[in-house]
């Protein structure tokens, strides 16, 4: 098939992140043939901010409706995701359609808007609206008959390292602030609370709003990792995306505070232990952007791993 040019980004991520990045690239067109062929796709459409997969609109030749479709270089990613979506069918995840080693569909959402907060009182609200959801889907132990595709959070910490003997006290994450997410996340998995199958990335731009048949609307999860973690874990990726309505950083250290506190009421989970995978996370977040790019592009996630670390280092605050 012929394709665009892929974004210099995306491309940049892959390389980065992947050791078969080029390679996959390469092979990237055959594989989409491939898939349009299986599942007869057509006018396949990559949406516009690719980041380490490759994410397409497309339209199904047989049904004549419109579906996305992923492709990931870890055929380990999309086995996971799949299957976490698939045990949450029809519990306000996205559906899937087909699936297979490397690759599946979806349904498209529509209009398929992210939680997008602009203000105090929305971020409160969206906040609640994720506690919910975590409270549906994070809550429950892994199938026992299907552990062996998820991974356990305490295989995720090697980004600390990685970036330490990449960038040593130079890079663009303070050197610090790793250290410290170094002896918080070991101090976490060391005390483990019991474990639960979790989205793993459950943040506002991985949760769409839907439109129901009779007009009203409903939020929808996608892109799960699927991971094996506490419920706590779950709780840390909303804390440091959608902050950009925050006018200066004191304004986004209340709003982090608040959303702590927000899923510490409705889970009825310890808000310091919220705020300490809240910390290590976000750090660690920081960590992976800056090994496949050279840089952190936005600056609220330095910011409210900052604020995370103040909270944690007087409890309560």
């Amino acid at each position: 098939m012929n394709m665009d040019p892929l974004p210099p980004a995306f491309v940049q991520n892959v390389v980065g992140y992947f050791p078969n990045g080029r390679r996959w690239l390469a092979d990237l067109p055959q594989c989409l043939a491939a898939l349009e062929k299986r599942w007869q796709l057509r006018e396949l459409r990559p949406v516009a901010s690719l980041s380490f997969n490759f994410v397409a609109f497309a339209t199904e030749s047989r049904h004549g409706r419109e579906v996305v479709l992923k492709v990931s270089p870890d055929p380990s990613v999309t086995a996971a995701e799949s299957a976490w979506l698939l045990h949450h069918a029809g519990n306000a995840v996205v559906g899937v359609l087909a699936a297979s080693t490397d690759a599946y569909l979806m349904e498209c959402l529509s209009p398929g808007l992210p939680l997008d907060p602009q203000s105090q009182r929305e971020d409160r609200q969206t906040a609640r609206e994720i506690a919910s959801l975590i409270n549906r889907l994070s809550r429950s132990p892994p199938p026992a008959d299907q552990a062996g595709l998820f991974r356990a959070v305490a295989q995720d910490s090697s980004g600390l390292a990685d970036y330490s003997r990449a960038f040593g006290d130079r890079g663009v994450v303070d050197a610090k602030l790793v250290d410290a997410a170094k002896t918080v996340w070991s101090t976490l998995v060391a005390s483990p609370s019991p474990p639960c199958l979790v989205h793993g990335d459950l943040h506002h731009s991985n949760v769409l709003v839907s439109a129901r048949g009779d007009g009203t609307s409903r939020p929808i999860v996608i892109d799960p990792h699927g991971l094996i973690a506490e419920t706590e874990y779950e709780c840390a990726a909303m804390l440091r995306n959608r902050l950009a309505w925050c006018p200066n950083e004191a304004t986004l250290a209340r709003a982090v505070s608040d959303r702590v506190s927000i899923l510490a009421e409705v889970l009825a989970l310890d808000p310091e232990r919220i705020a300490a995978w809240g910390f290590a996370q976000t750090v660690l977040s920081a960590c992976w952007e800056a090994l496949a790019t050279k840089g952190v592009q936005d600056a609220a996630v330095l910011a409210a791993a900052r604020a995370l670390r103040r909270r944690l280092e007087r409890p309560g605050g």
